[in-house]
């Protein structure tokens, strides 16, 4: 499955990429960093620190177009994520 990023981690100063990420648990999407772990729910919440979590602590998967279509989120999947 093709998966996406948004732009990159603004806590790990741009090392890592926020991959769009859906959890197993109830399907809602959120932004994972790929190098130091940082995820946040919502793209306006993106570099809070009040609202930064592990995304490593959640049981996600990364989304594909269809489920950030079907979120509305079509507007951050802005680069294909390989890795």
């Amino acid at each position: 499955m093709e998966a996406y990023w948004y732009k990159v981690c603004p806590r790990c100063d741009g090392q890592g990429r926020l991959v769009i990420c859906k959890r197993s648990d109830n399907g809602a999407l959120f932004f994972h960093c790929d190098e130091c772990e940082a995820a946040w729910n919502t793209a306006p919440e993106i570099g809070d620190p009040g609202k930064v979590f592990m995304g490593l602590d959640i049981p996600a998967t990364r989304a594909g177009m269809d489920d950030i279509a079907r979120h509305g989120w079509t507007q951050y999947a802005k680069k294909p994520y390989h890795k």
